[in-house]
């Protein structure tokens, strides 16, 4: 098994034209490619001839041989299980697939001749690509299509009982993700969910927290006050306007991005840079912990206005989003510095969130209620716990750097 960063294959008359074409618009923006014209030749990287199957890959570490990897895998190919886009060769025919929350993509052309798990190895124009759903296992021999989906477990009927096990995820989740890693970075602000992942990462890993924010900001003061509390050294950058139209340069989305998607680039790509600029390969961040617990106060006012039902509705589909946009942007911003990783995107953590009540998201309008007694359980001091949420594009200040 390879672990990459990205992988690619052409099939058909001019695959290895295709792949070519594509290779100087990743590579400025992914590590080095391997290239193989039958897909087990991996050991080097080799000439592509002339052949109705080209594949290209961009190399991390691991075996030499196919399956490849995009992102970590936790379990084996029966169960797979962590986040990941993977491509296979089984039984004569090219077989991928992505994990059930989306952390990382996988692409179809519509004409069935090409997938890659970065969009810039196809066409430009989205009317040319198909972004393939989370869950999904495509074989290309057929163009079939398999979807799993997250199951519904059974809940503590507690809110006490929910906490705990809610704990036990996180803790197991981060733990998976920071194994054999000797510093992971973490994109900090200071606000309750990187300080959740932040926290449990230091009891397996040595830790730095990176942070990126405009001078004067609320990020600026929370992130240092809160990484002191939790005894965590931190790295930061206070971002100007001159820093923000750099950043922007880098940007190469498969959408249009809106202000929230350039502001989230900045700090995202930001931080992953001074994460491999400290010395580590990898960086968590926080994202769908809002999503899936209730963080935002637009989940109240659904609750408020059209009840219960509503309110879940506008959650679900927010994470179904995640998937197409704000997972795939994120991923993007940190890739060419860092491998970035979610631990909230856990099947574990996304299955119990999705089973239990809202009511034990959202109590009295306290958003995260169930996420924040959980964070005290974990060992998070109460002040930590409390902290209020705010989108990460306005409590950073960056977008109204945005040009």
């Amino acid at each position: 098994m390879m672990h990459c960063s990205a992988f690619a294959v052409f099939l058909g008359e001019g695959a290895k034209e295709r792949l070519q074409k594509s290779l100087p618009r990743v590579e400025r923006h992914r590590r080095r490619v391997l290239a193989s014209n039958d897909g087990t030749d991996f050991g080097e990287p080799s000439e592509l001839r002339e052949a109705e199957l080209a594949i290209a890959v961009l190399f991390l570490d691991g075996d030499g041989g196919l399956p490849a990897v995009h992102g970590p895998l936790f379990n084996g190919r029966e169960n797979p299980s962590g986040e990941f886009s993977f491509l296979d060769l089984e039984e004569g025919s090219i077989l991928a697939g992505r994990d059930l929350l989306g952390t990382r993509p996988l692409y179809a052309s519509r004409d069935g001749k090409s997938l890659a798990s970065d969009h810039r190895f196809l066409s430009s124009s989205q009317e040319e690509r198909l972004l393939l759903p989370p869950g999904t296992n495509y074989r290309a021999s057929d163009a079939s299509v398999e979807t799993r989906l997250l199951g519904i477990v059974n809940t503590p009927d507690s809110m006490a009982s929910a906490a705990s096990e809610l704990a036990g995820l996180i803790e197991s989740s981060v733990r998976r993700r920071v194994e054999g890693e000797r510093l992971v970075a973490v994109s900090f602000s200071g606000g309750l969910d990187s300080s959740i992942i932040a926290f449990c990462a230091a009891r397996h890993s040595d830790v730095i927290l990176c942070g990126a924010y405009s001078h004067g900001s609320r990020d600026e003061k929370q992130s240092r006050s809160i990484a002191e509390k939790l005894g965590l050294p931190m790295v930061s950058r206070a971002l100007t306007p001159q820093d923000i139209r750099r950043e922007l340069k880098a940007l190469d989305l498969p959408f249009e991005p809106t202000p929230m998607d350039r502001a989230l680039w900045c700090i995202y790509s930001t931080t992953a840079r001074l994460a491999r600029e400290n010395g580590a390969e990898t960086i968590l961040l926080g994202q769908l912990a809002d999503e899936l617990f209730g963080g935002y106060v637009k989940y109240v006012r659904a609750v408020e206005e059209g009840g219960v039902l509503a309110a879940e509705t506008m959650m679900e589909e927010d994470l179904v989003r995640c998937g197409e946009v704000g997972l795939l942007r994120d991923e993007l911003a940190c890739s060419s510095s860092v491998e970035p990783r979610f631990p909230f995107a856990d099947e574990g953590v996304a299955s119990m969130a999705l089973s239990i009540p809202l009511d034990f998201k959202i109590r009295g309008g306290r958003r995260k209620h169930l996420l924040r007694e959980a964070a005290k359980l974990l060992g998070l001091p109460e002040e930590v716990a409390e902290t209020p949420k705010k989108a990460a594009q306005y409590s950073s200040g960056i977008l109204k750097l945005l040009p």
